[in-house]
């Protein structure tokens, strides 16, 4: 750019300078109206700004867009497709989208009543009402069925429907018109949260070992564990087994205060770190009350997230056994950024990490495979090298994948086929004698040995045996009971529960070095 004083005289500088800035207003303008000149195909630039192609973007449709457009509607596919760019776990969420989400953070499904159910005869059955809902405080019992929801005839309609039906606004009133026991009564309940269950049964496997099986975390995670665990010493529990299979995660704080149940004070759970996040140190600020008793975790491929923190803190510090397959390996934090229409984006913001220092995710999202020549109830430790070691926090060797979490002990996943239409059979045996099944078979032992039972089971399939076998038996027993007799019914036949007993009692914990 010239020096403009320093190369004319004062009047021929004056001169010079305003036409500069006229000229300078000038091109301006016409550059201002190029695009609304211009019919040409050429393209004309002025988003030049890092980063803000989107709102330019934006703009000229907004501006020159041949029809009009719903600017909200583009605005969020666009948000969407850019989440999608950074990793599996970022994501864009409506409104309702992360009204669920906090809902399932605190511990609730759903606005509804409660209720689980299946169609036979037309009309939907009910085969299973949740704890502390609405369904349970308005004395609905399995085998009610629904004819007329709110007055509508509920005759033939799928069952997604129905349920449908039954969600709302809190608070807000359902009227049923149901059939029990060769009458018709009415109910009328208000809607209601629907807790979302993080402790789904806990029994005693044998006499000394209990069973707790967690499907998810939520902010009530420990309340519900506590009471599982002390109800089970009531029953002369002294060691647990811990059933995270199929344990997705969910509220991250949860996970924390559970492993600090079972570590000393000042034992580092986790740490998280991130590019733009400093890393932030999880440890123990007291001594757990679970310091006693062997402990065996069960886990496989869907153990996820806030499991596998958990599961990656107790292994490192030598505090239980971990039997089963690796675990899924995410290791990523989420957090969500409000928008003002209460919409969200949902941000991956930094990595978990165990106490070791290992990351819990896998790279690119890839499957954590286990050698293929790993057997049935082999133990990791028999095929480490040097490429595949990592240590505990003792200087326990053990098995590593670079991410996840592998057990101590290898135990494939049981794929399990689903028999043939058991549920509708078994319900219907149920609902034409529910009375005297519930007078005849006052426990589960001595439903199971029934030959009237077996028999019938046989007429329906007579090839069916094993774990189908204790399937059909357990969903009957769910019925005639609660569901925990369905899992003590499956835990029968469950292979991985089997292998954890025998591991309880043939020194694996001495041997291995887990503490107890």
């Amino acid at each position: 750019m010239y020096d403009l004083v320093g190369t004319f005289e004062p009047l021929e500088c004056f001169i010079q300078l305003v036409s500069f800035v006229i000229m300078r207003k000038v091109l301006f303008y016409l550059v201002m109206l190029l695009p609304i000149c211009s019919f040409s195909q050429e393209e004309t630039y002025y988003a030049k700004e890092d980063g803000k192609k989107l709102d330019w973007a934006m703009y000229y449709i907004n501006e020159y867009y041949v029809d009009s457009v719903n600017s909200n509607a583009l605005v969020e596919a666009a948000l969407k497709a850019v989440a999608a760019e950074l990793d599996p776990y970022s994501v864009y969420q409506s409104a309702e989208e992360l009204r669920k989400q906090k809902e399932n953070d605190e511990g609730t499904q759903f606005i509804g009543i409660g209720t689980s159910l299946i169609i036979i005869d037309n009309f939907p059955h009910i085969t299973a009402i949740v704890k502390g809902s609405a369904a349970q405080e308005a004395n609905l019992q399995k085998g009610d069925i629904i004819i007329e929801i709110n007055g509508k005839s509920l005759e033939r309609l799928p069952v997604y429907e129905v349920t449908e039906m039954l969600k709302g606004n809190p608070g807000t009133d359902v009227e049923l018109l149901l059939f029990r026991d060769d009458e018709l009564m009415q109910k009328k309940l208000s809607r209601a949260r629907v807790p979302l269950i993080s402790v789904e049964t806990s029994f005693m496997l044998t006499d000394d070992i209990g069973y707790i099986k967690m499907i998810k975390f939520t902010q009530k995670t420990i309340e519900e564990f506590t009471t599982a665990y002390k109800e089970l010493q009531g029953h002369g529990m002294e060691d647990l087994v811990l059933d995270m299979r199929g344990n997705n995660g969910g509220v991250f704080p949860s996970s924390i205060a559970l492993s600090s149940l079972f570590l000393k004070k000042g034992s580092l759970i986790n740490y998280t770190d991130g590019v733009i996040s400093d890393r932030h140190d999880h440890i123990c600020e007291v001594d757990g009350e679970l310091q006693k008793g062997k402990i065996i975790i069960l886990t496989d491929g869907y153990t996820a997230s806030a499991s596998e923190v958990f599961c990656g803190a107790i292994q490192d510090w030598d505090r239980a056994l971990i039997i089963g397959a690796p675990t899924f390996g995410k290791g990523l934090i989420q957090q969500s950024y409000g928008f003002s229409d209460s919409s969200a984006l949902r941000l991956t913001i930094s990595k978990y990490f165990r106490p070791t220092g290992n990351a819990v995710q896998r790279p690119n999202n890839n499957t954590l495979v286990f050698p293929s020549e790993v057997y049935v109830g082999s133990e990791s430790a028999d095929f480490l090298t040097g490429d595949n070691t990592t240590h505990t926090m003792s200087g326990r060797k053990i098995y590593s994948l670079g991410a996840g979490v592998v057990p101590d002990v290898f135990y494939p996943n049981q794929f399990v086929k689903a028999p043939a239409v058991p549920y509708k059979y078994m319900a219907e045996y149920f609902f034409d004698n529910k009375d005297n099944l519930r007078s005849e078979y006052p426990g589960l032992e001595q439903m199971l040995s029934s030959d009237v039972i077996q028999s019938y089971i046989n007429q329906k399939d007579a090839t069916i045996s094993g774990r189908d076998l204790a399937e059909v038996k357990g969903w009957l027993a769910a019925l005639i009971f609660q569901k925990d007799q369905y899992y003590e019914t499956i835990a029968k036949e469950d292979k991985v529960i089997r292998e954890a007993i025998k591991r309880m009692n043939d020194g694996t914990f001495d041997r291995l070095g887990i503490r107890y």
